[in-house]
């Protein structure tokens, strides 16, 4: 099991080639149902596009729940233990949407596939990149 940021997601979605060799690597080998993404980033990918910072092809729904389809990533929901962790991290990633992705990672013993190099400041989830 793989939790995926939240970007890896736009990437894959919009912008495939932005991936690195090992993501794309990693995303391509994953067995159906390995690869996970937070249900933080439908929320987080729905306010991006109503902020008008990204732009999407479909209306969010419907362009969230057609990329996850089309690389089997599953949903895994918002949980009490990863909120509470997300908010014991210290803030060395000022995007809260970000901590509680790290803490679900954390609260579930998942490796993460992101570009954003804060993550590995915490040290505290092998990190895919």
């Amino acid at each position: 099991m793989i939790l995926v940021d939240t970007h890896i997601l736009l990437f894959l979605g919009l912008t495939p080639e932005r991936l690195s060799a090992k993501a794309k690597d990693t995303i391509e080998h994953a067995a159906p149902g390995e690869l996970l993404i937070s249900s933080v980033s439908a929320w987080e990918i729905a306010m991006l596009v109503s902020k008008k910072r990204i732009q999407l092809p479909l209306p969010p729904r419907e362009w969230f729940g057609k990329v996850i389809k089309e690389y089997g990533i599953q949903d895994i929901v918002l949980d009490t233990a990863s909120a509470a962790r997300a908010m014991e991290l210290p803030p060395i990633h000022n995007d809260p949407c970000d901590r509680w992705i790290l803490a679900t990672a954390m609260t579930f013993g998942l490796p993460l596939i992101t570009a954003d190099a804060m993550f590995a400041k915490y040290g505290v989830v092998p990190i895919i990149w």
